[in-house]
């Protein structure tokens, strides 16, 4: 009599025990991931219920839900019965690894995950379109386009380990930027786009962005592709508007108005800089002091150029380089231009 209720308990703890059938970077689940990156497990039975986490930095158990990766947990801000979502750790080394979920100290099999250096792959949505927003913040779609000479930001992860270097779970800062340690290129439509910044997304974690400049190509869809570490982002589908205007100027300053007649220039040391996290509102509330002047109340500079204008900032402050600004009668901030 024993026998069939032993063969019904070891039925029941096999139904019970978690099991990871796949796991890929949460952009396009492509099954190499990359320290930092944002990452997803799927499976069976992977959760009791549904819980996304609250706050940050990211917790490591979640409704009794852990996950390890080489045997370091991973911070975790989503889990269900059939999903996992979860930032691979940042001290994850290349190479082979083995992920394991633990439900209310019940562990699931092992599976065997590739770590890479970096590992990019671009967010998605609909049929295969690339999570990117033109210059004017709006999304990128069939219906609206970007210009040929604009620029556009592309939303992605795995780009690695970055300086500074930002711990698991906690958001990526504003100032200074956290830029990867690896050098990144991208196409689109087989053509060259130039990258104007690559780094994380501040106040996000494990969240990338790429602000590329569109290059000359007709009108349509084409495919975007972002590389590093000699891995390509699988391609997604952006609309480009051909253009024959030229593009607005780079630099860190707002190039997309007039400058006034009336502006009152500087020079002088960057003393000081206080950044508001992205998003970025059109109207910016930061603040840089030249000196002993204070700019920029109210900046008008506008993304992708703000990345440009927060670099450029950081960089003169750090080599106690001079800096022209010039600001209007409201002492908005309008126009920049460091010494060499």
């Amino acid at each position: 009599m024993r026998t069939p209720l032993l063969l019904l308990l070891f039925a029941a703890t096999l139904a019970a025990q978690p099991r990871v059938t796949g796991v890929g970077n949460a952009a396009d689940y492509a099954p190499t991931v990359a320290p930092g990156s944002l990452a997803t497990v799927v499976g069976t039975g992977l959760a009791p219920a549904t819980a996304s986490a609250a706050s940050l930095p990211l917790p490591t158990t979640l409704n009794g839900v852990s996950v390890t990766l080489g045997g370091r947990p991973a911070r975790l801000s989503y889990i269900s019965a059939t999903q996992i979502n979860f930032q691979v750790p940042i001290a994850a080394p290349p190479g082979p690894a083995t992920l394991a979920v633990t439900v209310n100290g019940t562990a699931s099999n092992s599976f065997l995950v590739t770590v890479a250096a970096a590992a990019p792959g671009v967010f998605q949505y609909g049929a295969n379109r690339g999570v990117v927003q033109n210059q004017d913040y709006s999304l990128n779609a069939a219906a609206n386009p970007a210009a040929a000479g604009s620029s556009l930001i592309v939303y992605l992860t795995g780009i690695g380990a970055t300086n500074p270097a930002v711990a698991d779970g906690v958001a990526a800062p504003g100032s200074p930027l956290a830029t990867p340690l690896l050098a990144g290129t991208a196409t689109i439509g087989g053509v060259n786009a130039p990258i104007q910044f690559l780094g994380l997304t501040p106040g996000s974690v494990g969240l990338a962005q790429a602000n590329l400049q569109v290059p000359a190509l007709p009108s349509g869809d084409h495919p975007l592709i972002l590389r590093m570490n000699n891995r390509a982002s699988q391609p997604v589908q952006i609309s480009v508007r051909a253009s024959t205007s030229a593009p607005p100027a780079g630099g860190g300053g707002n190039t997309q108005q007039p400058l006034p007649t009336d502006l009152t220039c500087l020079s002088g040391p960057v003393t000081e800089i206080i950044f508001s996290l992205a998003p970025v509102p059109q109207g910016l509330a930061d603040e840089v002091t030249i000196g002993d002047t204070r700019l920029c109340a109210t900046c008008p500079v506008k993304p992708p150029l703000y990345v440009q204008f927060v670099q450029k900032l950081n960089a003169a402050r750090r080599a106690g380089r001079s800096v022209d600004a010039c600001h209007d009668a409201a002492g908005t901030f309008t126009y920049l231009r460091l010494h060499q």
